[in-house]
């Protein structure tokens, strides 16, 4: 019996050092490897749970449901039925790869919280445990320190704001929230001095990581969970302490209305332009992130709006957006017309689960909080009743973060931990006693077979799909290698896993970037996997007939094929992007696609249709003139072309690159419109104030204008600022006869 107890108390602990985890060998390295293992620890576990009431059931004492235990079960039986109710049933229960959550993530994080409970008893045990869990959480938090020393493969944000092992700033500081909160809990609770004051470093450490990663709503939740701890101080705490709680709450706000106007002062603002950006709530507002956020957050409302009782199931936000989408978000970039999650876990959870869910997972919040300042009531000294008030504080700050984010692994993992601790404050009832019951042996074979399947199953098949599509993602995106590509995406493709669609999703988005970099030698190189990723999006896209991404890609994976194996597919392509179109109707990328596809096909009729149509969404943004100004220059009518490709530019200054505006250039030059030309080499000139080739093709554009004198001085300008020109510019001089 002790062995085993031995044995699951020692995977309790192993679980803990899954943050510290990475598989380079699977795709989203720093959080689907370290789900899949973390299911199948905790599915060993329950089995060695059920094993250990088989051989001892007169020694297994399983602890009483309390009231935070049934709002834990209540909560994922919510998630399980809206999974069934909602309109993708595979993406809401068993997730994906990119995300790394399902229904299936959150039932094995509900058995790791009741092992928790269980095998925890004495406060001796969970501090031990909590203590590993801290010390885990600072090696995380170290690799972010010293990132720039992990090897290229292990991480993942590469800009200066910390990530570390963990793969991304939002994502490690959501980790970090709550450990903060129980270092300085422990920091009050420890006798000890020097472990006293290594809970202090840590929680200063925790905090300077946060700031580190520079993220915006965890350190609002920080901010809130440190004003909630002075908030309680002052209604709970008597004379002195209540004294020292508001002197500080009144300095801060003198400290922080200070900091926001100093900072705003020009002498500061023209040093420290970041600081004085940000204390600007006007600038954050208007901000793009802020602005796109507002946008998808707007969405998320309005799905809860349409399905306000069970949502449509977990992880199918993606549809919503679609279906609701803001033409606006073009406005902020290409990037920014993709979402999958709102970031802000309350509105998703309406939106996946309705009304119950959401008020589910508030109760779980205030059940845990009620927990924790019940027991300021029954502590004496001053330092054991602030200790729970700053774990509360903690659940405060965290769930603040999270209206600006969704739940990870990593954090979940720490949130649960931290559920189960919160449980076992409350006053122990009488255990329940476990009986062995008859045919106990056919349960635990029956247990066995069930863990060995589902190991299989959802574990080691979804690995395999994985690594085989890291492998093509590798070969195709890096290394240019179609036939690797190929070969790879078909054997991922092959394994039978939950994955199939996600990584005919994910295949389909390499493959439009080989085909964007021209890179494809052979079309039959790519052939046969291209079908094959199209068979599974059109099946995925017949079976959830309400989700735009999968006839959007199918589309995308003929146009492929049409352009570099037979034009026959084109056809096709076309079918599945008017499909697409009819699911998000205001969604510009599908027009721009069946512009595309048509001009390939040289109808340009079509293409100056559908592209009009495109306009008619949204004309106040650039991008939509400029593609159909490209349809109606592939019609020759370049006097239309000019005007929309000018509108474009215009509206979305972001355009001007230079390929763009040398094309436009030579489509100003069938009109020979001289003076826009003029405009747009000059631009060229001023970005480039060093290269004479820009001069050069000024004094051309001037010569054209019948300013002989001005041709001659950047014709001469040119020769001086680059050598090779000079025998070219006295040519032009002389064949022109400027002198």
């Amino acid at each position: 019996m002790l062995s085993l107890m031995r044995t699951i108390k020692t995977g309790l602990y192993a679980i803990l050092f899954l943050p510290l985890m990475l598989t380079p060998f699977t795709m989203f390295p720093w959080q689907f490897g370290r789900v899949i293992f973390f299911q199948v620890a905790v599915e060993i576990l329950a089995l060695a749970w059920l094993v250990l009431w088989w051989k001892f059931p007169d020694s297994l004492m399983i602890k009483k449901l309390n009231r935070l235990d049934w709002a834990v079960i209540i909560f994922l039986a919510i998630l399980v039925v809206t999974s069934v109710t909602g309109v993708n049933f595979n993406n809401s229960f068993f997730g994906n790869q990119s995300r790394a959550q399902g229904v299936m993530l959150w039932l094995h994080l509900g058995v790791f919280y009741f092992l928790l409970k269980n095998f925890w008893q004495t406060e001796k045990e969970w501090r031990w445990y909590l203590s590993v869990g801290m010390v885990i959480v600072l090696a995380v938090g170290i690799t972010a320190v010293f990132q720039s020393y992990l090897p290229d493969n292990w991480r993942g944000d590469l800009g200066p704001r910390l990530s570390g092992i963990v793969g991304n700033p939002a994502f490690l500081a959501a980790y970090l929230i709550l450990p903060l909160f129980f270092a300085g809990s422990f920091f009050l609770q420890t006798k000890r001095v020097i472990t006293r004051w290594a809970w202090l470093a840590a929680t200063i450490a925790f905090a300077a990581i946060i700031w580190g990663t520079g993220i915006r709503g965890a350190l609002v939740g920080v901010g809130f969970g440190g004003m909630e701890i002075l908030c309680l101080a002052i209604f709970i705490f008597k004379h002195k302490i209540r004294r020292r709680a508001v002197i500080i709450l009144v300095a801060l706000a003198i400290i922080g209305a200070a900091v926001f106007f100093i900072v705003r002062l020009p002498v500061v603002a023209n040093k420290f332009p970041t600081l004085a950006a940000a204390s600007n709530p006007v600038n954050l507002l208007q901000s793009g992130t802020a602005q796109t956020r507002l946008m998808s957050w707007d969405i998320a409302w309005q799905g809860f709006l349409k399905h306000p009782w069970l949502g449509m199931g977990m992880g199918n936000y993606e549809v919503i957006f679609n279906q609701f989408y803001n033409p606006k978000f073009l406005n902020y970039g290409f990037k920014e017309t993709v979402w999958d999650k709102p970031h802000n876990w309350l509105l998703e959870l309406l939106v996946s689960s309705g009304i119950f869910g959401g008020l589910a997972y508030l109760a779980l919040y205030a059940i845990a909080g009620q927990i924790l300042l019940a027991q300021v009531k029954e502590k004496e000294k001053i330092t054991e009743k602030l200790a729970p008030i700053i774990l509360t504080s903690g659940l405060l700050a965290y769930f603040i973060q999270n209206l600006f984010l969704f739940e990870t692994f990593d954090a979940l993992l720490m949130f649960f931990v931290t559920l189960a601790f919160i449980s076992n404050q409350l006053p122990a009832n009488a255990p329940i006693k476990i009986k062995k019951i008859k045919f106990s042996i056919l349960v635990i074979s029956a247990g066995s077979i069930l863990v060995a399947w589902l190991i299989w199953q959802y574990n080691y098949l979804p690995l395999r799909t994985s690594y085989y599509l890291a492998l093509s993602e590798n070969a195709g995106r890096y290394h240019n290698d179609q036939a690797v590509w190929a070969k790879n995406i078909q054997l991922s493709l092959q394994v039978p896993s939950y994955l199939q669609l996600e990584s005919a999703v994910l295949a389909a988005s390499t493959l439009d970037t080989i085909r964007k970099q021209n890179i494809i030698k052979d079309g039959a190189d790519i052939k046969e996997a291209a079908l094959t990723i199209a068979a599974a999006l059109k099946q995925g896209a017949d079976k959830y007939s309400q989700n735009y991404i999968y006839p959007v890609w199918a589309g995308q994976v003929y146009l492929a094929l049409g352009e570099y194996v037979d034009a026959a597919y084109f056809e096709e392509g076309i079918k599945w992007l008017a499909k697409a179109k009819q699911i998000a109707p205001r969604k510009q990328e599908v027009y721009f696609l069946l512009g595309q596809t048509y001009l390939y096909q040289k109808n340009t009729s079509e293409a100056i249709k559908i592209l009009q149509e495109a306009v008619a969404i949204s004309s106040e943004l650039g991008q939509p003139h400029w593609f159909l100004g490209l349809a109606y220059a592939a019609s020759e009518n370049y006097q239309a072309a000019i005007s929309e490709l000018t509108e474009g530019v215009k509206l979305d200054p972001s355009l001007q690159t230079q390929q763009n505006l040398l094309y436009f250039i030579d489509i100003l030059a069938e009109e020979k419109d001289y003076a826009a030309i003029l405009d747009y080499y000059k631009l060229l000139s001023q970005r480039e104030p060093q290269e004479g080739y820009w001069h050069a093709k000024l004094a051309a554009t001037y010569l054209a204008l019948g300013d002989r004198e001005m041709a001659l001085q950047e014709i001469t300008t040119a020769a001086v600022m680059d050598m090779r020109l000079q025998p070219a510019a006295q040519k032009f001089i002389e064949d022109n006869n400027l002198r």
